[in-house]
């Protein structure tokens, strides 16, 4: 279940490190739009978060955790690379915020049901130590280097797109422990 658990983890601690806390460095380092205005771009992803959290946990509740994280996750492969390329098309303060808005949608939908299926694997005697380590290799590994690595993908690559390979990447490998995750939605647990 741990192994379970970190391979769902990266897929969307992946995106969020790069859709939140990495697009403003982007912004201002590729898209050269300014820093005041960059910063915009995360308050944008979070206010999308806090508006559709809810609404993530009931639809999985009402599909189950796993479909709810499969077709969120697979809406990220399919529209982070395309965003990044129409970012670097039209670099603007509105393009910026447009697609900040869209990619943290598939987040939002992804990652609360995330936290959920990943707490439910453990019994309850270890279920919040289950969750810390998980979540602590996960986010440490997959978020503590995803703008240095993004980075790095620009630099190796020639790409101004690179970070979304970065995001497909962990999504992929995600999708492998979602496989290996039981279904939690409806089971009463210990």
């Amino acid at each position: 279940m741990v192994v379970a658990g970190v391979l769902v983890t990266i897929g969307g601690t992946s995106a969020t490190y790069i859709v939140l806390h990495y697009m403003t460095s982007y912004a201002v380092t590729v898209l050269k739009i300014p820093l005041g205005l960059s910063m915009a771009a995360g308050c944008v992803a979070a206010l999308v978060q806090v508006a559709l959290s809810a609404y993530a946990g009931r639809l999985s509740d009402r599909i189950g955790r796993k479909p709810a994280i499969l077709w969120s996750r697979v809406a990220m492969l399919v529209l982070v690379y395309p965003a990044f390329l129409l970012l670097n098309a039209r670099p603007s303060l509105g393009t910026l915020l447009a697609v900040v808005a869209m990619l943290a949608l598939p987040l939002v939908l992804n990652v609360v049901p995330s936290v959920v299926l990943i707490t439910e694997l453990f019994p309850r005697r270890i279920r919040a130590s289950g969750l810390s380590v998980v979540y602590c290799i996960g986010v440490l590994v997959f978020g503590g280097f995803a703008q240095l690595i993004a980075t790095w993908l620009i630099e190796l690559t020639g790409n101004a797109s690179a970070p979304a390979l970065y995001v497909i990447g962990c999504g992929l490998i995600s999708l492998v422990g979602l496989a290996m995750a039981p279904e939690t939605a409806g089971k009463r647990l210990d």
